[in-house]
């Protein structure tokens, strides 16, 4: 190979360089081609260079480079271990939370857990006990329910911190809260509404049943991000000034409906391995479905202008995640492919042979490296939100500093 190399270098220069013959110097072309400038001749010796250190170089550099990403997981780049996830309500959140516990606790990490219950901050509290087992100044991981503040984010996590939240289609996120609302926490103002046509006259009815512009079923995902709750529809400049405020204060949103993209994206984003998302879903209620309601397009109009905040927050992000996905390389949407037969045969595996206790082993691919799920890891993945904070609480209690009390600014 380097002897093919060097004959054909020579070739090159000889074919540049070479002297015209002195027999031929008297015909008019080549008197012509005795005029040529200094430059042009020095443009075609720097393109006899360009040539030979393509002939030396390329088939090292080319081998080089796909030997360095032959891989796409075995790139070294520190894992993001300090993060702030908006849990937004009915939005597909419990699933990331399990993740986040479950990568946290592996990793003794330390997270924002208060003293009692399971929530950071509602738009009704404005302080909170929280266990302090922070080994410095800050926390490393903050998942669980809380309304966005920037200056209690910053009070609770480190700078470096990835701030990350879910949102989900505004009529879906909608109907399973009115449903999950009523039926598991019994909120009061849900159950005045009728059984009969109950989506519908929650959508008809405001005025009657649900008159505030942020609550549990109207808005609720823009109270969760921190909207002020005395917004109009037509105050448009005003709201996406706060979008573009929201947008440069987390690194990525992510999307119910495009969750698998989601998890690629936020293991790429955190710099994480694919065992590291892999997941069972957590807290799915059932209630009727979109189709079974009959909701007329008077009834959708209707819906998208009494959760008005909603729709815009959704459509906002919405787009901004799919310019991300689409930004994402060509290999993206191969490894979002890849991840969901991972997940599927992950899921299969925990459902029926968890019990004989086997583990599964997920072989070596692009972009994994090969690893086992163990019954040990099926029962952590079906851990429900309460457990797990309360196993977290109990696990913090015996190294516990103190209580640190910090005050969610509305």
């Amino acid at each position: 190979m380097a002897q093919r190399g060097k004959s054909k270098i020579k070739y090159v220069l000889f074919l540049i360089l070479k002297q015209p013959d002195k027999k031929t110097t008297s015909n008019d072309g080549e008197v012509r081609k005795k005029k040529l400038s200094r430059w042009a001749r020095c443009c075609f010796i720097l393109l006899a260079v360009l040539i030979i250190v393509s002939l030396v170089c390329t088939h090292d550099l080319i081998f080089n480079i796909s030997h360095y990403v032959a891989r796409s997981w075995n790139i070294s780049q520190p894992e993001v271990r300090h993060i702030g996830f908006l849990k937004v309500h009915k939005a597909g959140g419990s699933t990331i939370q399990n993740i986040l516990f479950r990568y946290g606790l592996h990793r003794n990490v330390t997270f924002v857990i208060p003293k009692t219950g399971y929530k950071f901050s509602t738009p009704f509290s404005k302080t909170t006990s929280i266990l302090n087992n922070k080994r410095g100044e800050y926390y490393d991981i903050l998942a669980i329910h809380s309304v966005y503040n920037e200056t209690s984010y910053s009070r609770l996590l480190p700078a470096d911190a990835a701030n990350i939240a879910i949102i989900r289609n505004p009529l879906e996120l909608f109907v399973s809260a009115a449903y999950y609302h009523r039926d598991v926490w019994h909120v009061p103002y849900l159950k005045r509404v009728p059984t009969d046509n109950y989506v519908q006259n929650l959508i008809r009815y405001p005025e009657l049943y649900d008159n505030q512009v942020l609550s549990l079923t109207r808005n609720s995902m823009a109270m969760d991000f921190g909207f002020p709750s005395d917004l109009h529809p037509t105050e448009e400049s005003v709201i996406l000034n706060f979008l573009n405020y929201l947008d440069k204060r987390f690194d990525l949103v992510l999307v119910v409906e495009f969750f698998t993209e989601s998890l690629v994206l936020l293991k790429r984003l955190l710099h994480w391995k694919l065992q590291d998302i892999v997941y069972i879903p957590q807290n799915t209620n059932t209630h009727p479905a979109l189709p079974e309601l009959n909701l007329t397009s008077s009834d959708v109009d209707k819906f998208e202008l009494r959760n008005f905040l909603d729709k815009k927050l959704y459509d906002y992000f919405l787009k901004i995640f799919k310019q991300k996905t689409h930004a994402a390389g060509h290999d993206f949407f191969e490894e979002v492919g890849h991840f969901e037969n991972v997940i599927a045969n992950v899921t299969a595996f925990c459902v029926f042979k968890e019990r004989d206790g086997s583990e599964m082993v997920v072989p070596d691919s692009y972009w994994s490296e090969k690893f086992a799920v163990k019954p040990s890891d099926c029962r952590e993945m079906l851990i429900t939100e309460l457990e797990y904070i309360d196993k977290i609480r109990s696990k913090i209690m015996p190294t516990l500093r103190g209580l640190t009390t910090k005050y969610w600014t509305p």
